[in-house]
C-alpha cells in the first residue's frame, strides 16, 4: 500500500524557490545575452539619453556602494544612466552604470545578488579622470579567463602626464600602460596574478584616442 505524504510536505519540493522582488534600480538595466566576451570601452563623448533618478540609486544601494558612487558625485550636475545587465554566474548579475560629471566619465558594474535581492558590490570597468596635464584612463573586457563558466574581468590602464608638469614646448609626454586581471567568485571579484602583462596588452589593444 502506498503512503501519501501530506500536501504541505510535498509543495516545497514541487515549487521553485521564490526570489525577492528586485529593487527599483533594476528597471534601468537591459539584459544582455553573451556567449563569449563583453567589451567595456571608454567613451569620451558619451551623453546620457535616459538618466537614473537619484532616488532610485539611494533607494536601491547600501551606504557602502553609495559612498563609492558618491566619490564621483550624486549631485544634480552628475548624470547617471543604466546600461546592460549580464549574468556572472547562476546567482549573480553585473549591471552597468554610466556616469558623467563635466569631462569625467566612469562606467561601473554593480554586482546584484539575485537570492538576496540586493546589490552587494561594485567593479570598476572603465573611466576617464584627470585634468589638462594628467589623465588616468581604463577600459575592460569580461570573459571566462579560467574556463570555469563565469565572467572574469581584465582591465587595461593608461596614465598620461607631462614632464615637467607645466606644459610648454619643452614638455615631454609620458604614457604608462598597465593591465590587471580579476577572477569572479561568489564572494566577488578577486585579484589575480598577471604572469605576462606585455602579452595581455598585445592581446587586448585599446585605442586611447591619441
Amino acid at each position: 500500500m502506498r503512503t501519501l505524504l501530506p500536501l504541505a510536505l510535498t509543495l516545497p519540493f514541487l515549487q521553485p524557490a521564490c526570489l525577492p522582488p528586485e529593487p527599483p534600480l533594476m528597471a534601468h538595466f537591459q539584459s544582455l545575452e553573451t556567449s563569449d566576451t563583453v567589451s567595456v570601452p571608454i567613451d569620451y563623448d558619451w551623453e546620457p539619453t535616459d538618466t537614473i533618478p537619484i532616488a532610485d540609486l539611494v533607494g536601491s544601494l547600501p551606504d557602502t556602494l553609495l559612498t563609492i558612487l558618491g566619490g564621483f558625485g550624486l549631485e544634480d550636475e552628475v548624470v547617471s544612466e543604466g546600461g546592460w545587465r549580464v549574468q556572472l554566474d547562476e546567482g549573480h548579475d553585473l549591471c552597468l552604470v554610466n556616469q558623467r560629471e563635466s569631462w569625467f566619465v566612469t562606467r561601473n558594474g554593480l554586482i546584484y545578488d539575485r537570492q538576496a535581492g540586493a546589490f552587494t558590490g561594485l567593479a570598476e570597468l572603465a573611466y576617464f579622470i584627470g585634468g589638462e596635464g594628467s589623465q588616468i584612463i581604463a577600459a575592460s573586457w569580461l570573459f571566462d579567463a579560467d574556463a570555469d563558466g563565469d565572467l572574469d574581468l581584465l582591465t587595461r590602464y593608461l596614465e598620461r602626464y607631462y614632464r615637467p608638469w607645466i606644459m610648454d614646448e619643452d614638455s615631454a609626454e609620458v604614457l604608462i600602460e598597465g593591465v590587471g586581471l580579476k577572477y569572479w567568485t561568489p564572494q566577488g571579484y578577486q585579484e589575480g596574478e598577471v604572469s605576462d602583462s606585455a602579452a595581455l596588452i598585445r592581446a587586448f589593444p585599446v585605442d586611447w584616442g591619441w
